[in-house]
């Protein structure tokens, strides 16, 4: 059989505390409706609207703040930046922040850890040493409120959103407001949420929000568009039944690596029972639960902040179906790439609407892949079958001759193969590292034929 390929075109898309008196409590008739108080902090009430039969039956009282002791660790680098990080606990109070160092004309990053984590894990101190800000950076380690069981965990949330609350009035007290950028992975993506509530916050960026017993929920349960200037969310575990993260929108820009599946070389654990279900005698204290795919979130971000060159980006598409088979490939028009969208510190768009963004990735560092739009024609040839299905192999060079080799593969998807038709053009997203290929001087292709059955 003979074929006959036309390269149309080779594309690139690219995109660049003071602590009050203890708590009180008051429950109504209502089955585990309730209004806690914590003196100086305020209250807590749950209503009806916290009640779901399904996404989330029931609700706790949180434990008293002197159990949750919740921290602000203030994170500076030494001059020598090869020396460790420096941490300060601060408090909410004018003296505690004169004495700590904190810079009160400049803006604030929070930290905020997930479930089963603490305020010193590794993820914030590798944004710590990736971010080049002058900016005050303070984690909030609410570890001892983070343990299990999760349902207790998620009450407890609410009160370390009221000591972030005090802590950003203190900060902010006799002083112009400045920017305010929540960073914030798994439960902490929604105490962002809780704080927004609150304060007025410039950005939230939210790794991998936890999806059970707050997916579906009303927006006051959960993390939503109205809790920032701009929120960005990044998607990367939301597959089956034990995944921590969340399938739905929470954000202005919601970015799904890998359609939020199975992260690529990411495997299935069931060491311990699904996460909504530990308790304190299935995790060691001081361990965090392992969860690759759901850590990928705050691996993707800090390779961002460090990378000069490749640029994660999301292409706007109505599912990761579409997006995997090469249906939405362009960011725009030259002036208006608004259908594509990048993250970071830097990035605070205006957004008008919500939107999905859909982006792949590696299965190891560097994690970042720059897509290349490939046009393929298949000739009408009498000789030919009306389809074949098949994939081919791409090589690309450009006018200096490097040479790079991309992939038409995808996660998720088990059909790695292609149909194609006699007579008709296909679009495919192929991916690579860097370096990237802008002018294209030479592509060789190469067909690999499947049996249609």
């Amino acid at each position: 059989m003979f074929l006959k390929i036309f390269l149309l075109g080779v594309i690139f898309n690219y995109m660049d505390l003071c602590f009050g008196e203890p708590q009180t409590s008051t429950v109504s008739d209502n089955i585990g409706v309730y209004k806690s108080c914590f003196e100086d902090l305020g209250c807590i009430e749950t209503t009806a609207e916290w009640f779901h039969r399904t996404h989330r039956p029931r609700n706790l009282e949180p434990l008293d703040r002197h159990t949750i002791r919740t921290e602000f660790i203030l994170i500076t680098k030494d001059v020598d930046e090869t020396k460790p990080l420096n941490y300060d606990i601060v408090f909410a109070r004018k003296e505690s922040l004169s004495l700590s160092g904190y810079k009160k004309d400049k803006g604030l990053i929070l930290l905020i850890h997930d479930f089963t984590s603490n305020g010193r894990t590794g993820w914030v101190k590798h944004i710590v040493t990736s971010l080049t800000t002058k900016l005050n950076i303070v984690s909030v380690d609410w570890e001892a409120g983070a343990e299990p069981p999760f349902e207790q965990a998620i009450a407890n949330a609410r009160v370390v959103a009221l000591e972030i609350k005090a802590f950003v009035e203190a900060v902010q007290d006799g002083c112009t407001p400045h920017p305010i950028h929540i960073i914030s992975h798994g439960v902490g993506a929604h105490i962002a949420g809780y704080v927004g509530s609150y304060v007025n916050v410039t950005k939230i960026t939210g790794l991998d929000p936890t999806g059970p017993l707050f997916e579906n929920m009303p927006p006051v349960v959960r993390l939503d568009p109205t809790d920032a200037t701009y929120v960005e969310v990044l998607h990367t575990d939301a597959f089956n039944s034990r995944s921590q993260g969340a399938k739905t929108r929470l954000g202005h820009i919601d970015f799904f690596f890998n359609g939020a599946l199975l992260q690529p070389q990411c495997n299935q654990s069931n060491e311990y029972p699904v996460f909504t279900k530990l308790d304190r005698n299935t995790l060691k204290e001081g361990v965090i639960l392992p969860a690759c795919s759901h850590k990928r979130s705050f691996k993707y971000y800090i390779e961002a902040l460090q990378s000069n060159e490749c640029e994660f980006t999301g292409i706007g598409c109505t599912s990761y179906t579409d997006f995997a088979e090469g249906k939405c490939t362009s960011c725009g028009s030259e002036n208006n790439k608004s259908n594509c969208a990048t993250f970071g510190t830097s990035v605070t768009t205006l957004v008008t609407h919500t939107r999905s963004l859909y982006l792949n990735t590696r299965g190891e560092p560097p994690y970042c892949l720059n897509s290349y739009s490939v046009k393929i024609h298949f000739e009408n040839n009498v000789k030919a079958k009306k389809f074949q299905e098949g994939s081919f192999e791409l090589i690309m060079i450009n006018e200096k001759g490097v040479m790079i080799n991309a992939t038409a593969s995808y996660v998720g998807i088990k059909k790695h193969t292609h149909r194609f038709e006699s007579g008709k053009t296909k679009t495919l997203v192929y991916y690579a590292t860097e370096p990237r290929i802008v002018v294209v001087q030479e592509a060789r292709l190469k067909w690999l034929h499947t049996q249609l059955h």
